[in-house]
Order: structure tokens, then C-alpha cells, then sequence
């Protein structure tokens, strides 16, 4: 009796002993880790302190209300919410939670034409002063559009009133006949038969041969308007492509990644014109400042760009978007100074509509007039709301808000979103908004104060449907401006992109090129955040040069 009964012990311990021993196979733990724990929990089943090797575990995750399932890490396989891991070891496995976020722009659909008129006053003469730079592969278009400058003249009748003089490089290909120079100067006189008519110009000791993206040339050119065209009102009036804030490529060093620029001239390869060197030349020509500073080229309505000129014209005219390749309708832009005002407001908000006209067909057009007096004051409650970003320690959930704005850049092509990283400002703060229930008083507070500001700003502005579709004036759609945004952390050729964006600084730089000189950039230096772009620093990777370059100017 005795001896059955050891036997049933000795059977009942003897697996136990094997397990100990390993001989049943290894026990491994299994970590569950959520980031954003208030956005959801994991739960496993089945549910253990430990597993035996080669368990599968089948884990879903739960999201929080309002909160969803961004993405897992250290899983063996997922579907949406529901994953599983194969524990042949110990395991980690997080779930990362992040906001569901809202959407709402009560500013998309917004359709309230401005009146639109304009007409120069008979004891007000106005100077055009138009840049435009066919020195590039958008010659053929310059071609059309200084048609379109003469046809648009002799529909207005207004030719006694105002002078349109242009200076107009083409590309020195080999095709040109023998009458033509490289570089031109013309006044504009009414015609409406193809090719070009209008009057030819010899400023004296100008070469044939100018380069658009040289300073010089455009201080020149402005001096030259001034004396021989003096007037009472006066706009200046970009033509080329256009790169916003920014100019020349991601990576100096090394080949050139993009070629999202301003005034680009390839017959001086490597050099294009930046903002700071328009503001140098204007503020040269004309100390007290101009009427209207406009941009037929593309992103160049960003708040930076439009900051460089806060104190040099009364508005500032740009788009947000890429412009169409034929640029704006001067034609028709012309052939409407006919009735109205005779004002630089006047003016801007004729050149949004007839832009908007223009691009009826299309989606992704748009185009804003700025008034440059508000554009410190802008500037200040940017930085202020900057300052409450980074006090508000909520940067994932900011940056998903960020991916969630309207943009205007190609996803797709990482050089593009190197160079341009802009966005609508003003959706941004309305993103902010409709998602306070994660942020705080402060932030709120702080993006309505910029939406005020912007509402201050803007004339007028129209966005295609592509980007909301609207049109009024700034009380209104309180839109009309991007600001840069890097993606920061994203990686492209073994690189942060910040660590490519060296150009978006205040600081001189001229040794290399002026890969800087950006107002809206300046800061204390203090290492508090108080501006937009010290935000961009304390989020991303410390400011590195590309190889090559040398410490001293960041």
C-alpha cells in the first residue's frame, strides 16, 4: 500500500522536475508597452506571467475614446488592431496610440468676391516694373506672357496713364535670330498681333548679356524705372520660378537635390536671386518703399517671404501653391484697368481676381494680396503661439497635426519636401482648434490670436478646391499665407531633413552664399524658445552642416 502510494507521488512530481530542468522547454516573459497611455491599452490572450517557448500570443490593441491605433513595434505579424507574437524569446512589444483627429476649416466653401476694381488716376501715373526672367527652360511662356502684356494694354486704353517697362532675358541657346540679345529692356505698347512690338529701350552701360539672379541687375533695373519713368505709384512684379523662403539646393556641397529657386538664370549656372537680396536692391531704388511687390512664380506666399517686405511695399502679392507654367493672364490682368480705384489696394485685389479668373479650370491654383502693415504683428503672435507649442510638451500630437494640414508639396518626392516644407497657416491654426481636447488653453488661445492676425493681413485670397476652396476677402477665409514646417526627423540620404535645411536661419552666412539672411528667422539666441524657427531647433536634431562645411555660421 505504502509502496502505490510513493508511486503516485513520484508521478505527480516528476513532470515538475523535467519542467525545472528545462526539459519541457524554456519560459520566456512578454512586455506589453503603449505610447500616449492615456490613448489605449494592449490585451493578450492568453494572458500569462510567462509563456512556454514557442507560444503564439494573440494581442489587440484598444484604443481610448478618441484616440486610434497609429502603429505597432516588436510584433510577428498585425491586422489593423489585432497582431500576434511568436515568444521563441523574451519580448517588447508597443502599441503607439495617437489622437483621431478632427478636421474642420469653417473657411472651405467660403465665396464672397471682394469688388474689384481699378483704374489709374488721370494725375497719378503708374510705373509697372516687370522682372521677367525667360532665362530658363520657361522661355516659351515668357514669350506668350509679354503678348499678353500688349494685348492687355490696348484693351484698357489706359496707356497714357502708366508705363509698363520690362526687362526680359531670354535663354542664349543658339536659337535666337540675329536681331535678338540676350537681355532686353522694353516699354510695353498696345498691340494685339503676335510677337513682340513694343518699344526697345538702351539703358546706358547695361551688357546684353545680364544676369537675372545677380542684385545688381535688379537694382539697376529699378533705378533705371525710377528716373526715366518717375511716377507717383509704383509695382514691381516678379516672373521666373519661385522656392519661397528659401533658394539653391538642399546639399551645396555636393549636386544639386532640387530646383525650387527665385530668378533663376541658367546662363550663370549655380546662381539665382534671393529674398534678401530683392529687399537689398529695392530698398536701394526706393528708401520709402514701393506700392505692390508681386510674385508670378510659384510657393512664394509664404509668412517669411512676405515678411522680407514689410517695410518696402504696401502689399505683397504671392502664391501659396505652384503657379501653371503659363503664369498669370496679363491680358487679362491689364485689359481690366479700366474703372475703379487707383490705389495699391485697388491693384492687389484686381490681381487676385484675375488670377482666380485665370484658373477657373483648375484645382490647385491660388494666389493672396498682403497687406505688409500688420506683418510684425502677425510675426509676434506666431512666435508667441510657437513658444506655447513647446511649453505644451505635446510634439507627436502636434506633428500629426502638422501631416493633417493642408500642404503644399509632392509627399511623394523627398527632395520637394526638403525644400519646401510649407504649410497653410491658417489651417494649421484651425486644425489646432477643432483638436483642443488635447492641447491646452494656452495653445488655443494662442492660434486664434494668429488667425486674428491673419484677418489683418490679407486683402484678399482665393485657394482652388484642392486647397478649400474660397475666396474673400482676409475677413473672411483669414487665409492666404504658408509657413515652412520641417518634417524634421524624417530621413532622406542618411540625413534628418533639418539637418538639409541650413537655409532657414537669420544668421550671415555670405562666405558660402547667402544661404540665410531670413528675418522672420531672428531670435534671441538665448536658448528659450520664443520664435518659429526655435521651435523647429529644440524639436529636431541640433542644426548640422552638410559635409564640408565648417562651424562659424550657424
Amino acid at each position: 500500500m505504502r509502496v502505490f502510494q510513493l508511486r503516485l507521488l513520484a508521478a505527480a512530481f516528476l513532470p515538475l522536475l523535467f519542467l525545472g530542468c528545462g526539459l519541457f522547454g524554456a519560459r520566456y516573459t512578454l512586455t506589453l508597452s503603449v505610447e500616449n497611455e492615456t490613448g489605449g491599452q494592449i490585451t493578450a490572450d492568453p494572458q500569462s506571467p510567462d509563456y512556454l517557448e514557442n507560444t503564439i500570443v494573440s494581442l489587440s490593441a484598444v484604443p481610448s475614446a478618441g484616440w486610434e491605433l497609429d502603429s505597432w513595434s516588436g510584433v510577428t505579424s498585425y491586422d489593423g488592431e489585432s497582431s500576434s507574437v511568436l515568444m521563441d524569446a523574451n519580448r517588447t512589444v508597443t502599441a503607439v496610440f495617437k489622437p483621431l483627429l478632427s478636421r474642420s476649416n469653417p473657411t472651405d466653401g467660403i465665396s464672397n468676391p471682394p469688388v474689384v476694381g481699378f483704374a489709374p488716376d488721370m494725375n497719378e501715373k503708374w510705373t509697372f516694373m516687370i522682372y521677367l526672367d525667360g532665362d530658363n527652360n520657361l522661355e516659351d511662356y515668357a514669350l506668350l506672357d509679354f503678348e499678353e502684356m500688349e494685348k492687355g494694354l490696348k484693351e484698357s486704353g489706359n496707356s497714357a496713364n502708366m508705363n509698363i517697362i520690362v526687362l526680359f532675358d531670354r535663354k542664349d541657346d543658339g536659337a535666337l535670330d540675329t536681331q535678338w540679345t540676350d537681355s532686353r529692356f522694353y516699354k510695353i505698347v498696345p498691340d494685339v498681333s503676335d510677337g513682340i512690338d513694343s518699344t526697345r529701350l538702351y539703358p546706358p552701360g547695361f551688357d546684353p548679356e545680364l544676369n537675372m539672379a545677380d542684385p545688381e541687375t535688379l537694382t539697376g533695373f529699378l533705378k533705371y524705372c525710377r528716373d526715366e519713368y518717375p511716377a507717383e505709384h509704383y509695382a514691381l512684379m516678379f516672373w521666373n520660378h519661385g522656392g519661397g523662403a528659401r533658394s539653391i539646393a538642399t546639399n551645396p556641397v555636393s549636386t544639386v537635390e532640387t530646383s525650387r529657386h527665385i530668378c533663376e538664370d541658367v546662363s550663370s549656372p549655380g546662381d539665382y536671386l534671393f529674398t534678401d537680396e530683392i529687399q537689398q536692391a529695392v530698398s536701394a531704388a526706393f528708401p520709402g518703399g514701393i506700392d505692390v511687390i508681386s510674385m508670378d512664380a510659384c510657393v512664394m506666399g509664404t509668412v517669411e517671404a512676405a515678411y522680407e517686405f514689410r517695410d518696402l511695399a504696401h502689399y505683397y502679392v504671392a502664391s501659396m501653391s505652384n503657379v501653371n507654367a503659363y503664369g498669370w493672364d496679363y491680358a487679362d490682368l491689364f485689359g481690366r484697368m479700366t474703372s475703379g480705384g487707383s490705389g495699391s489696394e485697388d491693384l492687389a485685389a484686381l490681381m487676385v481676381d484675375s488670377y482666380r479668373n485665370s484658373t477657373s479650370s483648375r484645382t490647385d491654383q491660388s494666389l493672396a494680396a498682403i497687406k505688409t502693415s500688420g506683418l510684425s504683428a502677425l510675426k509676434t503672435r506666431i512666435d508667441l503661439l510657437a513658444s506655447v507649442l513647446y511649453s505644451a510638451d505635446k510634439k507627436v500630437i502636434l506633428e500629426d497635426i502638422r501631416d493633417n494640414t493642408v500642404k503644399f508639396f509632392n509627399e511623394a518626392y523627398e527632395p520637394e519636401v526638403i525644400a519646401q516644407p510649407y504649410y497653410d497657416l491658417s489651417d494649421f491654426c484651425y486644425m489646432l482648434l477643432s483638436n483642443e481636447a488635447y492641447l491646452s488653453a494656452e495653445v488655443t488661445s494662442a492660434a486664434r490670436g494668429v488667425l486674428a492676425g491673419l484677418e489683418a493681413v490679407v486683402l484678399s485670397a482665393y485657394g482652388g478646391s484642392a486647397w478649400g476652396n474660397y475666396y474673400g476677402s482676409g475677413t473672411d477665409v483669414k487665409r492666404g499665407l504658408s509657413i515652412f514646417f520641417s518634417n524634421g526627423e524624417r530621413q532622406y540620404n542618411n540625413a534628418s531633413h533639418y539637418a538639409k535645411q541650413y537655409w532657414y536661419t537669420a544668421l550671415d552666412c555670405s562666405s558660402r552664399g547667402p544661404y540665410g539672411f531670413i528675418d522672420f528667422c531672428t531670435s534671441d539666441e538665448d536658448g528659450i524658445v520664443e520664435t518659429w524657427r526655435e521651435l523647429m531647433e529644440a524639436w529636431y536634431d541640433p542644426f548640422r552642416p552638410p559635409v564640408g562645411f565648417t562651424p562659424g555660421c550657424w
